[in-house]
């Protein structure tokens, strides 16, 4: 009686990766492949941007900053090779608003601006070349 040998193949374990056709191995683009390592270069540099206006008091705590890293794939007629273009937007908090007064004027023949702060008063001599512009429109 001749013994028969069974062999079972082992099915690999359904990974992500396995389901979406990507398979393992360098050889295959991951965002630390692509370009070299460019979309993870990119994240670095967009992350920290987001992190350093999140620290900066001038900005809005409550605004939400938003980072979108965008891979747009463009395939040719046979479906065989596409092009791929790699874009990050990043959407920061503004800086805060803040309002002030200013007056205008001339001195010494220049126009001039200062903010109404009691403490530069004193900057300015009180001579008659300081005036409004708008005093001195016929001049």
């Amino acid at each position: 009686m001749a013994t028969q040998a069974t062999t079972t193949a082992t099915k690999p374990k359904e990974t992500d990766e396995v389901k979406a056709g990507l398979g393992e191995g360098d050889h295959f683009l991951t965002l630390a492949t692509v370009q070299g390592g460019y979309c993870e270069a990119l994240f670095k540099h967009e992350m920290k941007r987001v992190l350093e206006n999140i620290a900066d008091p001038n900005t809005d705590v409550s605004t939400a900053r938003v980072f979108t890293l965008k891979l747009a794939f463009k395939p040719n007629d046979e479906r065989r090779e596409c092009a791929l273009v790699i874009t990050a937007t990043t959407k920061l908090a503004s800086v805060k608003k803040r309002a002030t007064s200013i007056f205008t004027g001339r001195h010494k023949g220049q126009l001039i601006a200062v903010e109404s702060d009691p403490q530069q008063r004193g900057l300015f001599d009180n001579t008659p070349d300081i005036a409004p512009v708008a005093a001195q429109k016929g001049a």
